[in-house]
């Protein structure tokens, strides 16, 4: 019997957030910069704010992103992909071609 090498206990929890629907597009979104709270909710039609406060949470607790408060304005937090989240960013590309394919070709 062949032994892990690895556990893959933080991939399993990873694949399963990412593919969540709300978090899949906020990641999306975090690949072209950072993004304030209100912003993420104008440009992510349709979420809510506690689902949006929700998955922000869970993204960043996976450290997936990182959440900062601007020090001009407390109230002000800016959110962004961290290394790790970056490096989501050739898969999330691949997703966005799929779909891209698929609709183009009618499918």
């Amino acid at each position: 019997m062949r032994k892990r090498s690895t556990d893959h206990s933080k991939c399993k929890s990873i694949l399963k957030l990412i593919g969540d629907y709300w978090a899949l597009n906020i990641l999306m979104e975090l690949r072209q910069g950072e993004f304030r709270f209100s912003e993420l909710q104008r440009t992510l039609e349709g979420i809510s704010p506690v689902t949006l406060t929700n998955r922000l949470k869970k993204l960043d607790e996976a450290e997936l992103i990182y959440r900062t408060t601007q020090s001009r304005d407390k109230q002000s937090v800016v959110y962004g992909l961290n290394d790790c989240g970056r490096k989501l960013a050739p898969i999330l590309d691949a997703i966005e071609k799929v779909s891209l394919d698929i609709n183009n070709d009618g499918g």
